[in-house]
């Protein structure tokens, strides 16, 4: 139920940078206001979180409004670090509103996280490639021009899935996500 707002950081977290200890356990950040924070350097403008890879124990975040954040590097709203070699979800998310954040690299401007999702509300239009505010025919175009090498997605996102590669997978992400975005 707290309320973190117009903090500066100069790494990573501009509101919060949570990184889990090393003998398991992690915050739960639950009801909370995070609007206004912004970092000068890195990533998670909002909300910086570092779970350990592998750990049964995920980040939680929970009925929180996260908006209006700036990020240097990835994740405006909200960051959370993505292993290429064993992609995974990295926090579980439920019940958020992530919109109105920016990021001045990625295109992923709310949120930059693999996450088990319980009814967020997150104003990211991942599948949309070519930025033309849909997922279309051209994106499938542009992202089979990507298949097989693998992608910077701070500035092209044919790699849906966040792996390192696109492949098969990240053409049925953007079958899924066919359509207008909201």
């Amino acid at each position: 139920g707290c309320t973190i707002s117009d903090n500066l950081s100069t790494n990573r977290g501009g509101g919060l940078h949570l990184v889990q200890h090393t003998m398991g356990g992690f915050p739960t950040v639950d009801g909370c206001t995070i609007t206004g924070n912004r970092t000068s350097v890195s990533d998670g403008g909002g909300v910086s979180l570092y779970p350990l890879n592998g750990a049964a124990q995920k980040p939680l975040v929970s009925n929180c409004t996260i908006q209006g954040n700036t990020a240097q590097g990835r994740g405006g709203g909200l960051y959370a670090p993505v292993s290429a070699t064993a992609p995974q979800p990295n926090a579980t998310l439920v019940n958020n509103t992530i919109c109105g954040n920016t990021s001045l690299i990625s295109k992923r401007e709310n949120i930059w996280a693999l996450f088990e999702d319980g009814g967020n509300a997150i104003c990211d239009c991942f599948s949309d490639v070519d930025s033309n505010r849909g997922v279309d025919n051209g994106d499938i175009a542009f992202t089979l021009l990507f298949i097989g090498e693998l992608t910077d997605p701070d500035f092209i996102q044919p790699d849906q899935d966040m792996n390192g590669i696109v492949d098969t997978g990240d053409l049925a992400l953007l079958l899924l996500n066919f359509g207008n975005c909201n």
